[in-house]
């Protein structure tokens, strides 16, 4: 089952197919009825991948992969398909600072 929406997110409107509906409700104050530039499918894969990254970055910093829901992980994942399909280099650090939280942090 997808979930689909449209964000205006950064100045560029997006069309996602979700699968989770507590993704759609956490952009809630960035739904638009606009036509999108693009488009972003979330697949299962792409929340496998954020959790592999998540752990991979948590056994690097010497911390316990966290326990992180599949839904966050999906929004994880629009902000990286966001990047990619602007061509725009990703940054791991600029993204872990602006959306992670390391794990001792409330």
């Amino acid at each position: 089952m997808s979930v689909p929406f449209r964000i205006d997110l950064a100045d560029h409107v997006i069309g996602i197919a979700a699968l989770y509906d507590e993704t759609r409700v956490f952009y809630l104050d960035y739904l638009t009825d606009a036509f999108p530039s693009f488009h972003v499918k979330i697949t299962p894969a792409d929340i496998a991948f954020e959790r592999e990254k998540s752990n991979r970055e948590a056994i690097v910093e010497g911390c316990a992969p966290a326990a992180h829901s599949n839904e966050y992980l999906e929004g994880l994942a629009v902000y990286r398909h966001r990047y990619l399909k602007r061509h725009e280099p990703i940054r791991e650090e600029t993204l872990c600072k602006r959306f992670c939280r390391h794990p001792a942090t409330p």
